[in-house]
């Protein structure tokens, strides 16, 4: 999504299917509101401020009784008109310029085997960027279908336990930029002012040589 043709080609789909930046657009899925999340940045990224999430997704609207089809449901194209807000978004630079600042908090929302280096995957490195504290994203939803947020008492305190402080800038990251999409989400209802996406998330930073990086369940440190 940080790309220039990423960006286009969003936008591209974005008007095909009939959406303009007017539009209050809904995200949805069946997955604990992962990838409705991640939609929803995706259009607070390009500009797009009127996105929302269902709660739950479509389990939770089909345990409503409400009605749903298989009908396909179309708009005239039309052409949208993003326009990014890079605030919303950091690079790998933007993180590492600032693991020194105290102004700074770090967010890792994969397990806690992967954030430890336990599993690494399918990457050349395991581990966390230094500096990083971690809530699995999991937490943040309920464990059995239809899989809602938890409430904003139940939310905050996870986040009060590690002492995440909404008086800093918080950069979020996961594998791919999907499940922190989740993560800020929350931090946006939690009322957290200056939360940003790191959407290369361990994808990027876990297979360069020339990032650094930490093992083991704790924050640790950058040295430079």
């Amino acid at each position: 999504m940080p790309s220039r043709p990423g960006r286009s080609k969003t936008a591209q789909l974005l008007g095909a299917a009939g959406i303009s930046p007017d539009n209050v657009v809904v995200s949805y899925d069946d997955s604990g509101n992962l990838f409705a999340a991640r939609m929803r940045w995706v259009l607070n990224y390009l500009g797009h401020e009127n996105a929302v999430v269902l709660d739950g997704g479509l389990s939770a609207w089909t345990k409503l009784g409400k009605a749903v089809t298989d009908e396909p449901f179309t708009l005239p194209p039309t052409t949208y008109a993003a326009e990014p807000d890079p605030n919303r978004l950091a690079t790998w630079q933007y993180v590492l310029d600032r693991l020194a600042d105290p102004r700074l908090q770090i967010l890792d929302v994969r397990p806690q085997a992967a954030y430890g280096g336990a599993h690494p995957g399918t990457f050349r490195r395991a581990g966390h960027i230094p500096g990083a504290l971690n809530v699995d994203w999991t937490t943040n939803v309920l464990a059995e279908s239809p899989r809602t947020f938890k409430s904003l008492a139940e939310l905050q305190a996870s986040y009060d336990a590690i002492g995440l402080d909404r008086n800093k800038e918080i950069i979020v990251y996961c594998v791919s930029g999907v499940a922190s999409a989740n993560t800020l989400f929350v931090l946006d209802m939690l009322g957290y002012p200056n939360v940003r996406l790191y959407s290369g998330s361990w994808a990027e930073w876990g297979n360069r040589d020339d990032l650094p990086f930490v093992t083991g369940t704790e924050p640790g440190t950058f040295t430079n």
